[in-house]
């Protein structure tokens, strides 16, 4: 059965009223930056949270971790973004105030694909998602670019995302470069972007501490 994505949901949107957002995803019109991903977690494996969402939302998952890590790094007094218990604060104060965050860090968010079926009902890996929709398909991304000029770089956190993406954009007639392995230059319209791709948030071979920096160097300058 196909799941659409939860920032496809009206009450995705009433959470972010006061942050002016886009259909689709956390999309502000002051974000110079996307921070792409594949698509969230099954339904059931969230549902222990909350009925809330916002991006990154699985206790496993790093990322929110990797942005704490970070901030400390950089010495900015900022408030642990990762939820760990709710005997501390509710889910919805904590996407609250990731939302207020990742809109002083000119941030949006984005997932790749925007419906999916999955090969394994509970299954959360990316090889098990079947594409039903995407953001190129929808046009989701295009109206995102079209809407706010100042995007100048794309960070896909996975693999999935980063190939697909590469591949739907070319498909449609965008020119693409390749910089490095990793990195990709799109040129839209009068703009350059790049699209690169990060380390990946969940499980990985790939040292906590290198991807801290991969996350620095690319969001945070």
């Amino acid at each position: 059965m196909p799941e659409t994505h939860p920032s496809y949901d009206l009450n995705f949107e009433k959470n972010f009223l006061k942050f002016s957002i886009l259909k689709g995803g956390f999309l502000t019109d002051t974000a110079d930056k996307i921070i792409m991903g594949t698509f969230p977690p099954p339904k059931t494996k969230l549902i222990s949270q909350s009925e809330d969402y916002f991006f990154y939302p699985s206790n496993r998952n790093q990322f929110w971790n990797i942005i704490d890590i970070a901030n400390d790094n950089r010495n900015l007094s900022i408030e642990k973004l990762k939820f760990t218990s709710k005997s501390l604060e509710t889910f919805s104060s904590n996407i609250q105030r990731k939302a207020s965050f990742s809109l002083q860090q000119k941030w949006a968010f984005l997932d790749f694909f925007s419906k999916v079926e999955r090969r394994f009902l509970d299954s959360s890996k990316d090889i098990d998602l079947i594409d039903k929709g995407n953001i190129i398909g929808d046009k989701t991304l295009y109206q995102y670019l079209n809407l706010n000029s100042k995007i100048r770089q794309i960070s896909c956190t996975y693999q999935t995302a980063f190939t697909n993406l590469a591949k739907c954009l070319q498909k449609d007639n965008f020119e693409i470069t390749e910089i490095e392995k990793n990195e990709r230059l799109l040129f839209y319209q009068d703009r350059k972007i790049l699209i690169n791709l990060l380390p990946p948030p969940t499980r990985s071979r790939i040292k906590l501490t290198d991807r801290v920096l991969e996350y620095t160097n690319f969001l945070y300058n």
